[in-house]
């Protein structure tokens, strides 16, 4: 030990002791981990004594004290705090600002009786847009009904976004002053105010918003459409069907989209018409809306919208046919996959993965292979590596030996992907390739062959999966320790228990998750002692792991 560590203030003595005057002493020290520590301790011990100290703290030239300072004052809940906060709202540092933001909803849930909301309230007219949006967020969090005309207020300013969004999180109480807002004379607060009626998805919102859709003399209809269709009311079908044909071309673009959201089998036909017209605009809306809707009776249309000139009604074709899931767009799809539009064929690769049809897979097969740039828009490799991860989900084991040979691929995302693909597809074939992998120091996709060897559950993957809890990657650790887990072979319950006293903090709660896979009776002990670990994520893991130790122990009996 040092000679000068004799001196230093035993913080941890101190807060066992709960002396709060030589805490507050502390804060004053020379040392700013002793500082830290003091404030640290006051916070868990929570008494008001220390909350001027702490105000003071807010002003230390170290920033993370003065974090730490805001979070204690969150924990003592003492309204004295909230001005002080609401001055660290400016601080230069941005986590200060997060720390005292988060105080300031601890201290309004603390007192009931809301005395720490008004000047809380006030704030919001404070010029500094930073102040506003934090004071916007924190109103949103506690959901109070006081700050509902404040913040429609603030709808036309530069947090104008931030008050929106804690609008919607006070959701359902703010429903009537939003509806009485749309006749506002403001622009800015009717627009933010629809926006709001959408998100809430409150019901009494859809007659108000037909009113603003049905008035043509009104600036909003494009918006209300909007609105409405996030509220998905099957009341607003008819009424935005009947806007199709209107003048106002954005009106015409919101409803098109609106009707997709709302998923109502009317508007199949009026958008059919629609992807047969002229507009290349109202084309791809039109197939991405028949999309959502996800009706087998647009098929037809929508495998003939695969021809289309424009490539972005191409290729949300393609991505409709895969949300409807027909196999009888199958071999349409498949031809997509020569367009010379990057997107098209991303979005045909997609669905192919979503359909999940046998047919794909020679095709998917023979994209791994380009070597060229046969396409714009996006890169071939890309292209490649997303052909790769389709093949895991379509799942066949047809696939299997061309992804092990593309293992060894130039391109990262390629490899990578394939690895994955080999984990879902699930074939035991490919447990030696990855296995030989794995042992590759130098390889750059150990984390995902890991996972994949779990995924398979092979227990001829034990013994290197246990190696690689060694591993000085910390992603490959991990993801052997939960593989070993997956596996469930008992072999591996002594390692998980090494990593688990001694690793680092993710890998201990890895650790933590796969001994509960495991199940085995050996870990309950130190899974206990693991539950008083100062990590909370630990806590959480072997906590979870040991009631599916007792879960399986009780299913046995």
């Amino acid at each position: 030990m040092r000679i000068f560590d004799l001196f230093k203030p035993n913080v941890k003595k101190m807060e066992t002791k709960g002396d709060i005057e030589s805490l507050i002493k502390a804060l004053k020290d020379k040392n700013s981990d002793i500082r830290l520590s003091a404030a640290l301790a006051l916070g868990n011990i929570g008494n008001p004594r220390a909350v001027e100290p702490l105000i003071q703290s807010l002003r230390d030239e170290k920033s993370f004290i003065r974090q730490r300072a805001a979070w204690a004052l969150g924990q003592i809940g003492d309204v004295r705090s909230v001005d002080p906060l609401i001055a660290a709202l400016k601080d230069r540092d941005l986590y200060c600002q997060e720390k005292a933001r988060d105080a300031l909803i601890n201290i309004i849930k603390v007192n009931i009786g809301n005395e720490a909301l008004e000047p809380i309230i006030f704030a919001l007219r404070d010029n500094d847009v930073a102040v506003q949006k934090n004071i916007a967020y924190v109103l949103g969090i506690t959901g109070d009904a006081k700050a509902i005309k404040p913040l429609l207020f603030t709808l036309d300013s530069g947090a104008h976004e931030a008050a929106r969004d804690a609008l919607i999180n006070i959701g359902c109480t703010a429903v009537e002053a939003l509806v009485s807002t749309l006749n506002n004379e403001n622009y800015n607060l009717r627009k933010n105010a629809a926006f709001a009626l959408g998100w809430i998805k409150d019901s009494r919102g859809v007659e108000p918003l037909l009113q603003v859709l049905r008035d043509e003399g009104s600036d909003m209809r494009a918006i209300a459409a909007t609105a409405l269709g996030w509220i998905k009311d099957a009341r607003a079908v008819e009424p935005l069907i009947s806007t199709l044909e209107d003048k106002d071309c954005d009106l015409r673009k919101n409803a098109t989209l609106a009707l997709g959201w709302i998923k109502d089998s009317r508007a199949i036909k009026p958008l059919v018409n629609m992807l047969e017209g002229k507009n290349k605009d109202f084309r791809w809306r039109a197939a991405f809306a028949l999309g959502q809707i996800g009706d087998s009776s647009a098929v037809r249309p929508l495998i003939k919208a695969l021809k289309d000139g424009d490539p972005d009604v191409r290729a949300n074709a393609a991505l409709a046919l895969g949300l409807i899931k027909d196999p009888m767009c199958i071999d349409n799809l498949i031809d997509a996959l020569n367009d010379e539009c990057g997107y098209v064929v991303k979005r045909a690769i997609e669905s192919l993965g979503s359909i999940r049809d046998a047919r794909a897979v020679k095709p998917l097969i023979k994209i791994l292979w380009w070597d060229y740039d046969r396409i714009y828009e996006i890169d071939v490799n890309d292209i490649r590596a997303l052909a790769a991860l389709t093949l895991g989900k379509v799942g066949y084991a047809s696939s299997v030996d061309d992804l092990i040979r593309i293992l060894n691929a130039a391109y990262f995302n390629v490899r990578y992907n394939a690895a994955l693909a080999l984990g879902q597809i699930g074939d035991t074939k490919a447990v030696e390739a990855l296995i030989r992998v794995l042992k590759t120091k130098e390889s750059d996709i150990r984390a995902p062959v890991a996972w994949a060897l779990g995924k398979i559950g092979d227990t001829r993957a034990v013994d290197v999966l246990i190696s690689a809890l060694k591993d000085k990657d910390i992603d490959v650790a991990r993801k052997a320790a939960l593989s070993l887990g997956m596996i469930g072979d008992k072999r591996a319950v002594k390692p998980l228990i090494k990593k688990l006293k001694s690793g680092t903090w993710k890998m201990q709660e890895s650790a933590a998750t796969a001994l509960g896979m495991i199940g085995d009776a050996r870990a309950i002990k130190h899974l206990t002692k693991a539950q008083e670990h100062e990590s909370n994520d630990i806590q959480t893991a072997a906590a979870l792991a040991l009631d599916k130790i007792k879960c399986d122990k009780s299913d046995l009996k």
